[in-house]
């Protein structure tokens, strides 16, 4: 099968760099910047829900390190955190990958997840 739009040198070109994109890509999932280095199996991410002991409201999250985030809240690195401080996590889970904690934060920030949480969470 012929590309026909494309001029025969441009396809070639094309063809490599998206295959070395996808591939640097992919190598990029395991290399991490210095001092981060792990193997896939190692990393994790954390979803977590913590609540003020100022006012009881709640922050959802995700993180690669939940000590040092819980920290940053409690120490007012975080803006949006900062004025309601302290916060004591209420409730974390794992996840393997990024995209799935993702997923995960959106579930529990959408009106369902919020729900849940209701329910679930001491208050």
């Amino acid at each position: 099968m012929r590309v026909r739009f494309l001029p025969g040198g441009l396809f070639v070109e094309l063809f490599l760099f998206l295959n070395y994109y996808l591939f640097a890509a992919w190598v990029a999932q395991w290399y991490l910047p210095a001092g981060r280095e792990c193997s896939p199996e190692d990393f994790m991410y954390f979803v977590y829900i913590i609540r003020s002991e100022k006012d009881g409201s709640y922050y959802t999250g995700l993180t690669g390190d939940l000590e040092r985030r819980i920290r940053e809240h409690n120490k007012s690195d975080t803006k949006t955190t900062r004025s309601k401080k302290p916060w004591r996590v209420i409730y974390s889970e794992r996840c393997k990958t990024r995209q799935k904690a993702r997923e995960r934060e959106k579930f529990l920030k959408s009106g369902v997840g919020r729900e849940w949480r209701n329910a679930n969470m001491p208050r």
